[in-house]
């Protein structure tokens, strides 16, 4: 990565990724390469250097001197903070964000804690079933930020929940459903598809849309999947106390490679001692999952601990 020096007019500096690279080389077979849509984003932006207590010529001065990231191809690092446009009608003093729900209560307004050290704010695969790492937990269970990922039905029963929403009850009251603008209709999550698989709550494996060249799986989940629910409507039942959008979950299956073999454990993890709740040792493989926003671009980074027990081979 470098920076573009921002002394001078930028014209425009654009390269095709590595994912576009290849849909533009693919041979027969293979459908026209065309730009349909693109994103802008403000990742090198810190907006804390703008001083409201300058003239007005000099209150973003120090932002518009920022150096430029020059153009990246990895498409998993670039445009991680993409930009959205409002409509200039609205004056709106606040907006929503994405949060993971980390209630501990069930039914319709469950939410799932981070597992507790030493995990460090994880949630947690595991990977291997009955007679593996299921058999760590069996006598805890259910364990807060655990989950069971040998089957998409075990998964199921434990999911992720997003919701989204504003913070600020100054916006109005939370039982109020936020402006269509601002409200999430489509989210993309991306999982490393070597280590992980996603799955509704009904235990269905969520359709891939690619996996690009880096072995990044992106599913594209619309509201008319499984992983929709009407938005929380007690004052509790979300951190979000100001208008809210529709609720939104999944869980995660652990990949063959993770539940037969301890390769990838070897080359991309670690041996970790005294990690279930037995105090028994394991293999671990840490990622994160990420979740956008598709309309809204709203963006959130879940750390995910993919855990086997220490006996695999």
């Amino acid at each position: 990565m470098s920076f573009l020096p921002n002394d001078g007019d930028i014209i425009l500096d654009a390269v095709l990724t590595d994912e576009g690279r290849r849909r533009m080389a693919g041979g027969a077979g293979q459908k026209k390469f065309s730009i349909d849509m693109y994103s802008f984003a403000d990742d090198e932006i810190n907006y804390e250097l703008y001083n409201h207590e300058n003239a007005t010529a000099y209150k973003d001065l120090n932002i518009l001197k920022t150096p430029v990231l020059e153009a990246i191809t990895d498409n998993g690092s670039a445009l991680k903070h993409k930009l959205v446009t409002l409509a200039s009608n609205k004056d709106y003093l606040y907006l929503p964000n994405i949060r993971v729900r980390q209630s501990s209560e069930s039914g319709v307004d469950r939410g799932l804690p981070f597992a507790a050290d030493p995990h460090s704010n994880r949630y947690v695969v595991l990977t291997t079933g009955d007679g593996g790492a299921y058999d760590q937990v069996s006598g805890s269970w259910p364990v807060a930020g655990f989950i069971k990922g040998a089957s998409a039905v075990d998964a199921a029963n434990t999911v992720i929940v997003i919701d989204q929403g504003i913070v600020s009850s100054t916006a109005g009251l939370y039982s109020k459903k936020l402006p269509s603008e601002l409200e999430e209709d489509t989210y993309i999550i991306q999982i490393d598809d070597r280590f992980g698989t996603i799955v509704d709550p009904n235990g269905d494996v969520a359709d891939k849309s690619y996996v690009d060249d880096d072995y990044i799986a992106t599913y594209v989940l619309p509201k008319e999947t499984a992983h929709w629910q009407p938005r929380p409507s007690k004052k509790l039942s979300s951190e979000h106390q100001g208008p809210r959008g529709d609720r939104f979950w999944f869980s995660i299956i652990a990949s063959d490679n993770l539940a037969t073999s301890a390769a990838y454990y070897t080359e991309f993890g670690n041996t970790l001692t005294s990690v279930f709740p037995n105090g028994a040792g394991g293999l671990g493989i840490d990622t994160i999952v990420r979740v956008d926003g598709w309309k809204t671009g709203m963006s959130l980074d879940i750390p995910i601990r993919f855990l086997a027990h220490a006996g695999l081979t």
